[in-house]
């Protein structure tokens, strides 16, 4: 299966017509059905998708929770790699928001999060005011939704992007956005680091955006990432604080702050493994295809690595084994024959049929005329027996001529 998902990623068309024979069996391992999600993303296309999505669906129902979010995971790739599809994907993962299974509510809002981060395909001149309404709509949905599942999660990566969205969009919950944050600043000691980090940049962009109602707040939790013991925590509260609140050491960056903080970022490039292009050690070498370390995924201690091709052919002898002596295929031929050089031997091969014909070659000229005499004579006899002529088109054969085209003529 790493081979194939290997060559999978250098020409996926070569796999397209066996899909089907990647699709996930429930007696399949772990290890089987991450390789073959990860084939099914590379092979996935316009054409396809209908049926590779659909089959993702089923996934997401098994009761394994690492599976499933797998099979998540891998709905973001693809929409990643066919942007005509976000919308449905997105669909399918706000459904799977109403599921009890945390891992799995989890999964889905970080990679609702990154297909949030996508950049929007360019509306064409035709579609209509009501397409893209429709479209702002099911995004405000979507974030509000969103919203409410952040006392239902515990997952830590899920919580950020749940605070993340929060931020990026806050025009769309800029109704209790501020309460939010309040919860936040409770619980923010508690949180882990990736949290309290999204936990500043929202404190920030409300403070810049709706300054009156969330501004002590802002401060309060400011204050608490000053003192915290991770040193990214400390770090990014210590860069806020002279921009978000006067101060007189630095009133040029104040006036920024909005530039610095609100401006629209590109989206972040796709780290997927599926989308890697070679399969490298630690130390980024590419690793033999045909090789463990290839299957493991780092060089072994015995790892040898595939010398290129030689300019000049390489002797024969070198690919005999050790301790075996080189046998000649011809030598057997040559004492049967009465010549060790060669099966065709010259003088003891020829003398053998000499003997038995009476000339040098094998068609001598005596073996020749005897032939000749002996065949001629057989041959004439025969069929001037049954024509009656001396040669088959001899110069009389005039009455067999006559009697072939009669009955040549009748059957015609």
């Amino acid at each position: 299966m790493k081979i194939i998902l290997y060559l999978a990623r250098s020409d996926p068309g070569i796999f397209k017509p066996h899909m089907t024979d990647f699709f996930i069996r429930s007696y399949d391992p772990i290890f089987t059905r991450t390789v073959k999600l990860t084939i099914l993303t590379l092979l996935a296309d316009d054409t396809n998708i209908d049926r590779i999505l659909r089959e993702f669906k089923f996934y997401t129902s098994q009761p394994d929770d690492d599976f499933v979010a797998a099979t998540i995971t891998a709905i973001g790739t693809i929409s990643a790699n066919l942007p005509s599809i976000v919308e449905r994907c997105l669909l399918q993962l706000m459904q799977l928001l109403s599921s009890k299974r945390e891992a799995v509510v989890a999964a889905s809002v970080v990679v609702i999060k990154k297909l949030l981060q996508l950049p929007r395909p360019v509306s064409d001149e035709d579609d209509d005011e009501d397409d893209v309404d429709s479209r702002e709509g099911q995004l405000q949905d979507a974030v509000i939704q969103i919203t409410r599942l952040f006392d239902e999660v515990t997952h830590a990566p899920a919580r950020a992007s749940i605070v993340w969205i929060v931020g990026e969009y806050v025009d769309n919950v800029k109704a209790y956005a501020p309460d939010i944050l309040r919860r936040l600043a409770q619980s923010f000691k508690d949180e882990e680091n990736i949290v309290k980090i999204q936990i500043l940049n929202l404190a920030s962009k409300l403070v810049l955006s709706d300054p009156e109602p969330t501004t002590l707040i802002a401060q309060y939790i400011v204050n608490l990432a000053k003192y915290d013991q991770s040193f990214d925590v400390r770090d990014k509260s210590r860069m806020l604080r002279p921009l978000l609140f006067k101060n007189e050491k630095t009133p040029r960056l104040a006036a920024l702050a909005k530039r610095l903080l609100l401006t629209k970022k590109p989206s972040p490039p796709s780290t997927s493994e599926a989308q890697a292009s070679e399969k490298v050690d630690q130390n980024g070498q590419i690793l033999s295809m045909d090789s463990l370390s290839f299957v493991v995924g780092y060089r072994l201690n015995a790892y040898l690595d595939l010398p290129a091709f030689a300019e000049e052919a390489t002797a024969n002898d070198l690919r005999q084994p050790v301790g075996v002596p080189v046998v000649d295929p011809t030598a057997q031929y040559g004492e049967e024959y009465g010549e060790e050089e060669s099966f065709w031997g010259e003088e003891e091969y020829d003398e053998e049929y000499d003997e038995e014909y009476g000339e040098d070659d094998f068609y001598g000229e005596e073996y020749d005329e005897e032939y000749d005499e002996e065949y001629d004579e057989e041959y004439d006899e025969e069929y001037d027996e049954e024509y009656g002529e001396e040669d088959f088109y001899g110069e009389e054969g005039e009455e067999y001529d006559e009697e072939y085209d009669e009955e040549y003529e009748e059957e015609y």
